[in-house]
């Protein structure tokens, strides 16, 4: 009855509610479906919301990573991320391209694998480099305030390369990691060793010019009374074969010292526009005769070759010295070649003994296909009186006396070199716009004095008494100073004229340059001769005096000092 009377209130609590949903307004019961349909709509909203976000961090990171892979791609270093213990996570372009060009067996430039096994099988460093590196990048992870670096050479038959590497350690995201970077620095360091060698060569040049300077002084009083003493003596004198013995030794000795002197670069050149082919040509009879029958003598001279400027007898010397040095690096025989070409250098050449700026270039290039040499043979071969040959067979200046004249001719001079399989010298010298000029013919006989007056000024006693002997048995009146305070007090105390100047170029107070600047100024019509068995930078700091004055490299004959005496006093200077 309950159940009954219970399910009749149920039914018509129904009835009332539809009835009451049909009495219901319209309006509210769009209100009550809007608000469904909105809390719908801002789920979506959200869906999309997280959704946009997601994609928008992920691009963002995307966009990041390709920023910095940019930025590593941009360094010229090879870079590589290697997380623990060497596994390569990542890395830049600069290590692929290496990595593709010296470990091509590994695959992804080494992604994923060992940076050790890569790198050891790119460069094939010795063993006691591959420990050392090892061990530095595993001290690099345990102590992050302390990355590791380390300089390195490899070795192959003829071109050493130099490396560097550093690793330094960060942590990222919980993770120790190293960015190793690596770079060949074979350029630099060979700019850095020629560097060295071209201090060394500096230091050793002035020693030699010092040297020099002082034995032609000795070597020029010697010379001077020996003629002097032949002179005195009759044909069947005893003692001239002595004296004969006494200038050919003297002779001998300059020879040497004009060796020391070109290596220093401190000789007086005589330079003129001329054809290097000219100077070839000039000797290659004698360079057939210099060399063994086993050696043969080849010639390929450039038929069209630009004018250089330089002294036409110091590039004879040169070719005569590298020719004699090839013949001796063949003692069984072989072929000597002397080659002229142009050569337009467009990017710097960078070698061991120079690096030779971009130009226009006439090179001389002598070959030869004897023993070659080492590395550390070709490091000191233009040292004075560096040999390789036996005791008594060479006096170590030849290449040395080439590399000073070189030098001084504003050239440059590239050795290439490999044990066993011969040597090529190649001297760059500078082409000019030029037209060709001519030496000068030495004159015949001794000129006579015209009763001129010369002011001889020398601080060596010994060396000024042979120079004013020399000239008054000439017939020249000579008034002598010690130096250039003796000499500025003669010049205004001299009532007549003095025709010329004769003074040594490096005095202890007064250098001959200054001196003559200063006599110029009280004696304007008077000529200047410079001499000097070291000419050193004295003389080049008078370049306004070096157009208009006449030199004499010191030791000379009394003959060629009588000779230049007359030539300067004759030359009309404009």
């Amino acid at each position: 009855m309950h159940d009954q009377t219970g399910m009749e209130c149920r039914e018509r609590d129904v009835e009332t509610a539809s009835e009451s949903r049909e009495l219901m307004p319209k309006s509210e019961r769009g209100s009550r479906l809007g608000l469904h349909t909105l809390s719908n709509f801002e789920e979506v909203l959200r869906a999309w919301q997280g959704e946009y976000d997601a994609r928008l961090s992920a691009e963002v990171l995307l966009a990041s990573q390709r920023f910095l892979q940019s930025a590593l791609d941009a360094l010229s270093a090879q870079i590589a991320i290697v997380e623990f213990p060497n596994r390569i996570v990542a890395v830049n372009a600069s290590w692929r391209r290496f990595a593709d060009d010296n470990a091509w067996t590994w695959p992804n430039a080494g992604v994923g694998t060992s940076y050790l096994e890569v790198w050891r099988q790119a460069l094939g460093p010795d063993q006691e480099t591959v420990d050392l590196v090892a061990a530095g990048l595993h001290s690099a992870r345990g102590t992050p305030t302390c990355p590791f670096a380390i300089e390195y050479q490899t070795r192959n038959v003829n071109a050493p390369r130099w490396f560097t590497l550093s690793a330094t350690p960060f942590v990222e995201l919980g993770v120790q990691l190293l960015a190793i970077e690596h770079q060949e620095v074979t350029a630099r360091k060979q700019l850095e060793q020629q560097f060295h060698h071209a201090q060394k060569m500096e230091a050793i040049g002035q020693l030699a010019g010092g040297v020099a300077h002082d034995f032609n002084n000795m070597l020029l009083v010697i010379r001077s009374y020996s003629e002097l003493l032949l002179e005195g003596m009759e044909g069947d004198d005893p003692r001239r074969a002595d004296c004969s013995e006494i200038v050919h030794a003297a002779d001998s000795a300059a020879a040497l010292t004009r060796q020391l002197l070109a290596f220093s670069r401190k000789q007086v050149l005589q330079p003129i526009v001329m054809n290097l082919n000219v100077a070839v040509t000039a000797l290659d009879q004698m360079l057939r005769r210099l060399i063994s029958e086993t050696v043969d003598y080849v010639a390929v001279l450039e038929p069209n070759p630009g004018a250089i400027k330089a002294d036409s007898g110091q590039m004879q010397q040169i070719l005569m010295n590298l020719v004699v040095n090839a013949r001796d690096a063949m003692p069984d025989g072989g072929t000597v070649t002397v080659e002229t070409s142009n050569l337009d250098l467009h990017e710097p050449l960078v070698g061991l003994h120079s690096s030779i700026p971009p130009g226009r270039y006439v090179v001389l290039r002598v070959s030869d296909t004897g023993s070659g040499m080492s590395l550390a043979t070709q490091a000191r071969i233009f040292e004075p009186f560096f040999t390789t040959k036996e005791v008594g067979k060479g006096t170590g200046l030849g290449l040395s006396t080439v590399y000073g004249i070189v030098k001084q001719s504003h050239g440059h001079i590239g050795v290439q070199s490999e044990v066993g399989r011969g040597s090529v010298f190649e001297i760059y010298l500078p082409r000019v716009d030029r037209a060709l000029e001519t030496t000068r013919a030495a004159a015949t006989g001794l000129p006579k004095a015209n009763d001129e007056v010369l002011l001889v000024v020398e601080d060596r006693d010994i060396v000024r008494g042979a120079i004013g002997r020399v000239l008054r048995r000439a017939g020249y009146h000579v008034l002598e100073a010690d130096g250039g305070d003796e000499a500025l007090a003669i010049a205004q105390q001299h009532a007549g004229t003095i025709d010329l100047l004769i003074s040594d170029v490096i005095m202890p107070k007064t250098s001959g340059p200054d001196l003559a600047r200063e006599l110029r100024g009280l004696r304007p019509d008077m000529k200047v001769l410079f001499m000097s068995g070291y000419a050193g930078t004295e003389l080049s700091s008078g370049a306004d005096l070096r157009d208009r004055a006449a030199f004499l490299e010191k030791p000379s004959t009394p003959s060629t000092i009588v000779r230049r005496v007359r030539e300067t006093l004759d030359e009309v200077r404009s």
